[in-house]
Order: structure tokens, then sequence, then C-alpha cells
């Protein structure tokens, strides 16, 4: 009996369970670049990690993008001190 080394476990962390959102796959498959990995700081400081699949990972994408531009408008709009 043979045994192979290399291989991962994939699970989404976006609930509900849904289409391709597991995967085990060896670590040099062209599939394991589709799984990514996300890294937020909530708003009491607290860094988490959560794993998306592709078409989570899609849709986190354009959220993140809707904040970073939320982000920027708040920095670029200080109410002016008064002299």
């Amino acid at each position: 009996m043979a045994k192979d080394d290399g291989y991962s476990s994939y699970d989404c962390d976006r609930d509900p369970a849904h289409d391709n959102d597991q995967a085990y796959l060896k670590d040099t498959a062209p599939q394991a670049s589709e799984w990514h990995k996300i890294q937020r700081v909530r708003a009491d400081g607290t860094p988490i990690e959560r794993w998306l699949c592709a078409a989570c990972y899609k849709e986190y994408r354009a959220l993140a993008e809707r904040q970073d531009a939320e982000f920027n408008a708040f920095m670029a709009s200080a109410t002016p001190k008064e002299a």
C-alpha cells in the first residue's frame, strides 16, 4: 500500500453549506490556488482568519472593495477645525 503526503482538506467558512464548499486536494494541484485565506480586523480590534472557496472569495472581494471606498471617503471627510 502506497502513502501519499502533501494533501490538504479545505472547507469554506461561509454558511450555509453550498456547492463546492469542500475539497481534498494535493498541495500542488491547480485547484488549491482557488482557496483563499482572508484576514480581517473586527471593529473591536480582534483579528480573524477565514477560508473561502473561489465563489465566496469573489463576493468577498466585491464587499472589501466597497468597504475600502467607504473607509477612504470617511478618511477624506473630517469636519474642519474652527478658527
